[in-house]
């Protein structure tokens, strides 16, 4: 599970505001850090598709070989 630590360490806040500067704003903050863990989890979320769907033809493609 990387996504909830990558997420902290993007959304820190020191070094969000070394960044953005006199631009940095607390909310900001929490939205930066918000979106790098959703794409964390959508990242974890394409891999168990991805090997479901593999599991599935492996699983198919060994019912036609021992017809």
């Amino acid at each position: 599970m990387l996504a909830i630590p990558f997420g902290q360490m993007i959304g820190h806040g020191p070094f969000l505001q070394e960044l953005f500067g006199d631009d940095f704003k607390r909310p900001m903050k929490r939205v930066i850090e918000e979106c790098a863990e959703t794409c964390g989890y959508l990242v974890i979320l394409m891999g168990v598709i991805d090997f479901i769907i593999f599991r599935i033809s492996f699983y198919r493609s060994n019912q036609v070989s021992e017809k």
